[in-house]
């Protein structure tokens, strides 16, 4: 008779993977100091049954790394305490089990980008003919050597667009776009490649994360950039231009998480330069955090917002302060967004 155990409903089970490996609910997973502690883990239950087993799996191969910088020493560590570590791309596509890959991390080198040695990799073996439509999110780091300030390639649009159209052949379903180290951006976002580089990368994405948001970075979304679902910006100031991103996505933004060190910035989000209100109909999840010093004891925060529900479909939004200052804010039919009088 086979046990109970042998049928755990598959919700069930990976909040069970779940808890072995500390991703808790509603709570932020935190990488352990030991590379190999995740995969200690979920050991035990890979001798388990196949039900069991194909849980764990699941887990292991969840987000991979994808590094082409040669003698990384970061992300391309594939051994901690005698053990080989799995979480490498090219490992989950060697064993056969690529179609559980849901994120893909990826550390490219500029210069490959630019002379279109990057786009040859996915002519050779084994991404000729790989296809991965479980992959919902990319998240993109660029290396930035610093002879590519007067890079000539740098007005050329091939490579970019050649770059791009491999990144979606091999990953059509991804709609999740994160981009981190912006320096090649921030300093050449005006010539044809970068330009192109970016409007490729982002060309299906409804979720975009970008933190801290350059200037000019920040000026290139509003104009290109619309229907996001998804939206996270950091560090942002009063006259940001991902305020005009967020407002311009407003009917279609399902989840924002902002920061600032201005309070003020809130009632830019919720109100246009005109003082009318701007309703997200479809916003669900709502996190901003602000961090002025003069309130990192008492959390005393008040947002100055206009009357009405701008977000009619939230349960609740939370508002931290200064390290463990946290208050939540509902956001219920019946209820009122805090109000600051006027001066």
């Amino acid at each position: 008779m086979h046990s109970p155990a042998q049928h755990v409903p598959v919700l069930a089970l990976n909040r069970i993977v779940d808890y072995t490996v500390g991703v808790l609910p509603k709570r932020e997973y935190e990488r352990c100091s030991c590379d190999c502690s995740l995969f200690k883990s979920i050991a035990a239950m890979l001798a388990l049954c196949r039900h069991w087993r194909e849980a764990a799996l699941d887990r292991v191969y969840q987000e991979v790394w994808w590094c082409i910088v040669d003698g990384c020493d970061v992300c391309c560590k594939n051994r901690c305490c005698n053990r080989c570590l799995p979480w490498s791309l090219l490992n989950a596509v060697e064993t056969g089990n690529h179609s559980r890959v849901k994120t893909v991390n990826m550390h490219w080198d500029n210069s490959m980008v630019l002379d279109g040695s990057a786009s040859e990799i996915f002519h050779a073996f084994p991404f000729t003919d790989l296809v991965l439509p479980s992959v919902s999110a990319l998240e993109f780091e660029f290396e930035h050597p610093g002879y590519m300030e007067e890079h000539s390639l740098l007005s050329d649009t091939h490579f970019a667009e050649a770059f791009c159209s491999q990144i979606h052949r091999v990953f059509p379903n991804a709609k999740s776009s994160t981009i981190s180290d912006f320096v090649l951006f921030q300093n050449h976002l005006e010539m044809p490649f970068v330009c192109n580089l970016l409007t490729g990368l982002f060309a299906h994405a409804t979720s975009v994360s970008a933190t801290p948001l350059p200037e000019n970075m920040g000026n290139y979304f509003a104009r290109n950039t619309m229907q996001m679902r998804c939206l996270e910006f950091g560090s942002l100031r009063l006259d940001s231009p991902a305020i005009e991103i967020i407002r311009r996505n407003c009917i279609s933004l399902e989840r924002l998480q902002i920061s600032s060190k201005r309070h003020e910035l809130f009632t830019k989000i919720v109100c246009a330069d005109d003082g009318t209100s701007i309703e997200y109909p479809r916003m669900i999840s709502l996190e901003t955090a602000f961090y002025p010093p003069q309130w990192h004891r008492n959390g005393a925060i008040q947002l100055d917002s206009p009357a009405g529900i701008p977000f009619p479909k939230s349960p609740e939004a939370g508002v931290r302060g200064w390290v463990s200052v946290f208050k939540r804010y509902s956001f219920q039919r019946q209820q009122r967004i805090p109000r600051v009088p006027q001066h």
